[in-house]
């Protein structure tokens, strides 16, 4: 078997999805600042950082990562 083939994702997988900051901001209902806090200590998922065509930095999140979060407070209250 070759590695590209060991890396490749089944066809019917679902395609990464990138969300912008503001976005999971409004799906979380924490503040781009509480985001920006808690991804740089290890609370919430990495962002993916890529510039615009301008030399702007945007930060993006992997959408299945944010619904993971999400699902993973949902169980934590649900523990209560």
């Amino acid at each position: 078997m070759n590695e590209r083939a060991a890396t490749t994702a089944p066809a019917d997988a679902p395609k990464p999805v990138l969300l912008p900051i503001d976005h999971v901001s409004a799906s979380t209902g924490l503040s781009v600042a509480t985001i920006k806090n808690m991804e740089g200590t290890g609370r919430f998922p990495r962002a993916v950082r890529v510039f615009d065509g301008k030399g702007k930095q945007r930060l993006l999140f992997a959408a299945h990562e944010v619904h993971e979060w999400i699902a993973a407070r949902l169980a934590e209250r649900n523990q209560d």
